[in-house]
């Protein structure tokens, strides 16, 4: 499997950037592949790409959970699904 360059840092979308900015990185990409790559295999990789910035984004906002905050809540979750049966 090729990968085409640009990572997912790339396409970060900035507060400020403007629609044409982020259609001009999503050209890039597409120009950038390799010219044997199926257009399913390129759409995943900028889909990918996408939510790896998205996650970055989020990291930088403060929008996380610690991993024992997440198993907290998912055994409440469990816990309460047991209950209720």
């Amino acid at each position: 499997m090729s990968i085409t360059r640009g990572s997912p840092e790339e396409l970060a979308v900035e507060k400020t950037m403007t629609t044409s900015k982020y259609a001009e990185k999503i050209v890039s990409l597409i120009q950038a592949r390799p010219k044997s790559m199926e257009a399913d295999k390129l759409l995943y990789e900028i889909y990918v790409k996408l939510k790896v910035a998205e996650g970055l984004r989020a990291v930088e906002q403060g929008r996380v959970y610690s991993h024992k905050k997440v198993r907290e809540e998912m055994w409440k979750i469990i816990h309460y699904c047991f209950q209720n049966q």
